[in-house]
Order: C-alpha cells, then sequence, then structure tokens
C-alpha cells in the first residue's frame, strides 16, 4: 500500500515538472503548430544583447517583454484561460466584450455611446451639425451629394438583452445629433431608427449573438437602402441591387461573428443559422456615378456586397480619414492626396459613422471641406501642411532622428516639440522644390519669401500699378519668375 502511494506521489511530481517544463520543450521542439489568436496585437520585437542596453536596463525590458510573448504553447493556454473565465466565471477575458442575456455578445464600447458616457457636449455637436449641413448645401448647388449615412449601434438596437441595470442612461451623442439633423433639416439615413422598428419583424435577424457589427444580412439590406434613398432623393438611375437567393449556414462569415473570435476561445460557441444573400446588380442603361466614403469599419460590410464597383465608379474610402483605401499599403497616402480634387471628382460622398465615432465626428474632414469650398482654406495651404506632417512623421519613426533632437533641445535650452516642427519644416521646404509634383507649393513658398521682403514688395506694389493687377497678382507672377530661374 505504501508503495502504491509512493509510487502515485512520484508520478504526480513528475507530471506536474512536465506540465512546467513543456512549454520550454514546445519552444525548441515544437510538438506541434498551436492556432494564432485572433485580433490586433503589437508584437514586441527581439533585441540583441548590449552591455549599454543591459545596464540602462532596457534590454531586461524589452527582452521579458518579447520571452513573454513567444514561450512555447502560448496561444493555447491564452484560449484553456479565456475558456475558464467564459465557463466558469462568464466573463470575458478582453474588455470589449459584454456578456448579455439569451447568449448575446456586446461591444463595451458600443454601451458606453449608448450610455452617454462619451457625450461630447450639445456645443460641439451643433458646430458639427453646421458644417454638415453648409458641405451638403454647398455640394448640392453643384450637383453633388453629400449624405451622412449613421451606422447601427447593436446595443441601441437589442437592449432588451443587456444585462439589468448595465449603466445609467445619459444624453448621448446619438440622440442629440439626430435631433440637430431634423432642426438643421440635414437629408441622413439613420440605421439605428430603421433596425429597431425592423429587427423583431424581420425574418433574419439583423445581428448575430456573436457579432457587434451588422450581420451580412443587416448590411446587405442597409446597401439596399442607400441605393435606392440616392435614386428616389437625388433622382440617380444606377444599377439596382437583385435579391437572388438567401443562403441559410450555421457556419458563420465575417462579421457574423467578429466578437466571439476576439474572445480566443478554446472551443467553439453552439452554432446557430444565420442568412446569406445572393446578391446581382443587372446591367441596364444606367449612370454609374463617382463614390467617396469617409467611414469606419462599418463601411467594410458595405463593400461585401460590391455596390462601390456595381453601382459606382471612381470608388475611394477614407478610413477614418486616414488610411485610403483601396491600396493602402503606403501611410502617408491620405496625405498625399489632393482632397480639393477628391472632392470634385465624385459626385456621391457619404460620411458612414458609428454611434460611438460620433464623439469624433467627421475625423476632421468636415472642417476641411468646408474651408476648401468656402475659402477659409486654400487647397495649397492644406497641401504644404500635409507635406510637413509627412516629414514630421518621418523623424517621429527614426528613433536616433528623435535623440538627436532631444540632445538639441537641451543643449540649446529649447523646446522639443518646437525644433521637430522646425526640422519638418525645413525638410518640407527641401522635398517641395526637388519634386516636380509640387509646383503650386514651390509657387506658394516663394510668393511667402517675397511677402517678406520690404524692398521686393516695394518693387511689386510699383508692377502691379503699372499692369493695372492686383498686388497678389503680381506676386505670384514674380514667384514664377523666380521659380523658372531656379530650375
Amino acid at each position: 500500500m505504501k508503495l502504491s502511494v509512493n509510487m502515485f506521489k512520484k508520478s504526480l511530481l513528475v507530471i506536474v515538472f512536465l506540465f512546467l517544463f513543456f512549454p520550454i520543450l514546445q519552444n525548441n521542439l515544437n510538438f506541434f503548430k498551436a492556432k494564432e489568436l485572433n485580433g490586433v496585437f503589437n508584437h514586441a520585437s527581439d533585441i540583441k544583447f548590449s552591455f549599454t542596453d543591459w545596464l540602462n536596463q532596457s534590454f531586461q525590458k524589452e527582452k521579458g517583454f518579447f520571452l513573454n510573448e513567444n514561450f512555447g504553447s502560448r496561444n493555447l493556454l491564452v484560449r484553456v484561460n479565456n475558456q475558464i473565465r467564459f465557463n466558469l466565471f462568464k466573463k470575458a477575458a478582453i474588455e470589449e466584450v459584454l456578456l448579455g442575456k439569451n447568449g448575446y455578445f456586446f461591444g463595451n464600447t458600443y454601451l458606453r455611446s449608448y450610455c452617454g458616457e462619451d457625450f461630447v457636449g450639445i456645443d460641439t455637436l451643433i458646430n458639427k451639425c453646421r458644417l454638415v449641413k453648409e458641405l451638403q448645401d454647398r455640394l448640392e448647388q453643384r450637383g453633388q451629394i453629400f449624405l451622412p449615412v449613421l451606422a447601427p449601434n447593436k446595443v441601441r438596437v437589442l437592449n432588451e438583452f443587456l444585462p439589468n441595470d448595465i449603466c445609467k442612461k445619459n444624453s448621448s451623442n446619438y440622440e442629440v445629433l439626430i435631433s440637430l439633423f431634423k432642426k438643421f433639416n440635414i437629408k441622413y439615413i439613420d440605421f439605428n431608427a430603421h433596425f429597431s422598428q425592423a429587427y423583431k419583424k424581420t425574418k433574419y435577424p439583423l445581428y448575430t449573438k456573436f457579432g457587434t457589427h451588422w450581420s451580412v444580412y443587416g448590411h446587405t439590406l442597409a446597401t439596399d437602402s442607400i441605393i435606392s434613398y440616392l435614386n428616389f432623393n437625388y433622382k440617380l438611375n444606377t444599377r439596382k441591387m437583385v435579391w437572388d437567393d438567401i443562403v441559410l449556414s450555421d457556419s458563420l462569415r465575417d462579421p457574423d461573428n467578429d466578437l466571439v473570435d476576439a474572445m480566443n476561445l478554446l472551443f467553439q460557441q453552439q452554432p446557430f443559422e444565420a442568412a446569406y444573400p445572393m446578391v446581382s446588380y443587372p446591367k441596364n442603361k444606367t449612370e454609374s456615378p463617382s463614390l467617396l466614403v469617409i467611414g469606419d469599419s462599418f463601411n467594410f460590410g458595405l463593400e461585401k456586397t460590391n455596390f462601390h464597383n456595381e453601382v459606382f465608379s471612381g470608388y475611394k474610402f477614407l478610413y477614418y480619414f486616414k488610411q485610403v483605401f483601396p491600396n493602402s499599403d503606403d501611410p502617408m497616402a491620405l496625405y498625399k492626396l489632393n482632397l480639393m480634387q477628391e472632392i470634385n471628382n465624385h459626385k456621391v460622398i457619404l460620411l458612414v459613422t458609428a454611434e460611438f465615432n460620433i464623439a469624433e465626428y467627421g475625423w476632421g474632414f468636415l472642417e476641411k471641406a468646408t474651408g476648401l469650398l468656402n475659402g477659409k482654406i486654400r487647397p495649397e495651404d492644406l497641401e504644404y501642411d500635409n507635406v510637413v506632417y509627412m516629414m514630421k512623421s518621418t523623424i517621429l519613426n527614426d528613433k536616433s532622428w528623435i535623440t538627436k533632437i532631444k540632445e538639441q533641445a537641451e543643449r540649446e535650452n529649447k523646446n522639443f516639440d518646437s525644433l521637430l516642427n522646425g526640422t519638418a519644416v525645413y525638410l518640407a521646404d527641401i522635398k517641395i522644390f526637388k519634386e516636380n509634383s509640387y509646383k503650386n507649393l514651390q509657387i506658394k513658398l516663394l510668393k511667402d519669401r517675397i511677402k517678406k521682403d520690404a524692398d521686393w514688395m516695394k518693387q511689386i506694389n510699383v508692377k502691379a500699378k503699372e499692369k493695372n493687377i492686383s498686388i497678389d497678382s503680381m506676386t505670384t507672377l514674380d514667384a514664377i519668375w523666380q521659380l523658372n530661374q531656379i530650375k
């Protein structure tokens, strides 16, 4: 009996040691390939040993981050931990996921907006609405369309499935914005209102239990509505969406399972049936107006219907007014765009926004677009600011460059930000005069230089009177002459 007890203890000890050392063995011998974790991560990079980094302790810190992310079976153990938390404690391992009633998952970001926790104040929203109204009216006078599209908030539409007393309801950006849209007589589409009225009546779910965005069925319905709205209200004659069939499947497609995927569980959740429409766009003699979209991730759902290629032309998507799709490999692509040209070249401009993004409504597009159209912002000034921004980003992505500027700031007792901006402006000026594509900016910089020269401006005044033209026109002529001399 005693022997068997000892054997049991020894066996148990061996199992414990194997369990403890298994990550090391897996890391070196790679017994099996673990499934990658879903989501976007800032992966820690490995660091080479150096005495300098060792003495300032940066080596220990960065090496620790790297090892914590790269030990054997880490992904498997993360999934096991997440599954235990979910099954035993009914909690999600990530902050974004909220577990609701009847197996519904919600996004906490959307909940905070629904509860009014990110309310920016009525004055801010009034100013935004004034910009929307001005932009809508100015473009309509030019025969163009600017249409705000408010994407639906699952938390708002399906609030009956939220946990009890989950938040104290305050004024929200969405509710105030809608009231102001009506007050300012702004044309818009509100899918929060549409989905709230329709979700109990529709045959198929507008949201799945595991998704935070509208379901594939929901975004297809929304796309059809946008096309119909534009044709009816603006007298367009585009191709129409035709619903050929609906396929029911319990194999969920993106984005119908985006929340449960983000939880990185070990086992799949109980499957349920979702609807996947099959649509077409019959070809006929219709127009294909060019389309520009400024929006967030909800626009990716609209894109899945391929409406942007089948119904429209010249499509461009400015994601969060930061990234350009398609062909978004260049992180500086937005700052290389001529925004005035983009506005002029697109018949239809949509602003597609989820509720939680109303706090930053338009992401700067409204201010820049209205400024360009009403003449308060000159296209060349905006283009110059973009070049300076690109140069500043180049510096900030270079650690050695940042170190040099910091050392200079300390040595000369100057402000780091001022030196950084000054360096970016200097580099921007060099770039502008090196590249032929910046002719307008070259003239702008030369004009600015002329205006700072009092003697030169006296000559400009005299020549302007002789030619009977404005001082600004004469300054431009002199700047062009000087540019030709340089070249």
